[in-house]
């Protein structure tokens, strides 16, 4: 082998080593934010930049011998407290507002899982570790996830150098454009973290518990569904509908994440004069829907609703089929 042959295959395995290191420093670092919320007790500021709108909330979480608690209390709106106690939520809000269910309460997810849900496959994601920075007076490393594909939006995520919590985050469209970012300030650890007191009970709108199992089949007007296409990398983690009995007919739902993107399909009956065909934008987060045929002179509306660029919302939609009958 010539010198300069051999030159080449020395610096083409430096290279690959120093991958395999920077990626395992990757992984690393996404574990241990994801075990920072079982293991750190801190409070602050939070801002977040959603499209064109700035909110800010206070959050804090403590974690102790009886579990995980969280609780964020916007500063502006009508919601005064939303508490995690373990798995469930319970929301409130000013007394005279309409009830509304838990899930459609903002931060449904508790802080960290909001924003990474398991570990991002390389299959689908360019990860990098950039230089140490600082955000929020604070020595910060920046993680850098760059979509292979067009399904999904480039993301980075800036995590405290002590702790690995979450201090800053974008979200990032194929031009550049920042669709949402957030930001979290005036950060306070350890003993001194201390929970709100709740609201009186009056103020509480619901309280929701995970899971539950899947909802029998038969119901009336449930159709049957299938997606026939779903992006590349990202899994199923919950398909069900609401328990027989409800008072209001409410759709099939299934949920999909890739670890860091996530979106939902749902599937209901159609009801008549009830326009489809929607499109709307919120940061990152497109809902679209549409109505689809499902034979026996039956109709559903499936929506699509996901941190996903709305044409691949609309590819998931097109590749939607229904049927009639028991699942």
């Amino acid at each position: 082998m010539s010198g300069f042959l051999r030159s080449v295959v020395v610096l083409l395995g430096m290279l690959a080593m120093q991958w395999v290191f920077a990626d395992g420093q990757v992984l690393d670092w996404l574990q241990r934010m994801r075990e920072a919320e079982r293991q750190v007790s801190y409070a602050g500021r939070l801002s977040w930049m959603d499209g064109e709108d700035l909110a800010v909330a206070r959050i804090v979480h403590v974690f102790g011998a009886d579990g995980v608690h969280e609780v964020v209390e916007p500063q502006r709106g009508d919601w005064v407290q939303l508490r995690r106690d373990g798995d469930r939520l319970s929301t409130f809000r000013q007394s005279g507002g309409d009830a509304v269910a838990g899930a459609d309460a903002p931060f449904a997810y508790p802080f960290v899982q909001s924003l990474i849900r398991g570990v991002p496959s390389m299959d689908i994601y360019d990860v990098s570790l950039a230089s140490a920075e600082r955000v929020a007076d604070r020595p910060a490393v920046c993680i850098a996830f760059a979509p292979r594909d067009d399904h999904r939006y480039a993301r980075r995520i800036w995590l405290d150098a002590a702790t690995a919590l979450p201090l800053r985050g974008e979200t990032t469209a194929a031009n550049g454009r920042h669709l949402d970012v957030f930001e979290l300030s005036e950060l306070r650890l350890g003993d001194q973290v201390k929970l709100p007191e709740s609201p009186p009970a009056e103020a509480r709108v619901s309280a929701t518990a995970p899971g539950g199992t899947e909802a029998p089949g038969g119901q009336d007007g449930q159709l049957d569904w299938e997606a026939t296409w779903i992006p590349p990398g990202f899994r199923l983690t919950l398909r069900g509908a609401d328990q027989p009995g409800a008072p209001v007919v409410r759709p099939d739902v299934a949920m999909y994440d890739d670890g860091l993107a996530s979106f939902s399909i749902y599937v209901e009956p159609a009801v008549q004069g009830v326009e489809t065909g929607m499109e709307s934008r919120r940061g990152a987060t497109v809902v679209v829907d549409q109505l689809v045929e499902a034979g026996e002179g039956k109709q559903g509306i499936v929506t699509v609703v996901g941190e996903i660029p709305p044409l691949t919302a609309r590819r998931i939609l097109n590749g939607m089929r229904l049927r009639s009958g028991n699942r």
